[in-house]
């Protein structure tokens, strides 16, 4: 992001998830998604993926929460890999990570400033 693409007032909306154990195709396929072969600075795009070292691929997206980001689609994925994901909402003040394995979230953080600056909720 360039200096002229930053409004002091503006926040940012940002997920990623990362996959361990699957190819760019599958990956990708899963999520409804096709590659361009384009390279990009991940800010300028809508939604960027890129191989990763140690097996991962990552797929990071300027939209907020994408469909492909739910509960369905990351159990899915995860039945044959490790998923990582994370949701940032600066707007708000809102974040998540969890970690999904044989199609089930093995574990979930969350943080909600509207409950408090210091919330914290794990499971």
């Amino acid at each position: 992001m360039s200096d002229n693409d930053y409004h002091p007032n503006m926040g940012f909306s940002l997920s990623w998830l990362a996959v361990r154990g699957g190819t760019r195709d599958s990956v990708l396929g899963a999520l409804g998604l096709r590659g361009t072969g384009i390279w990009v600075e991940a800010p300028k795009a809508e939604i960027t993926g890129s191989e990763l070292p140690r097996g991962w691929y990552m797929v990071v997206t300027s939209r907020g929460f994408p469909p492909f980001m739910e509960g369905p689609t990351l159990a899915r994925l995860s039945a044959a890999a490790q998923v990582v994901t994370c949701f940032i909402e600066e707007h708000t003040m809102c974040s998540s990570a969890d970690c999904w394995e044989a199609g089930r979230c093995s574990w979930r953080v969350l943080h909600d400033a509207r409950r408090g600056l210091e919330h914290l909720a794990a499971c």
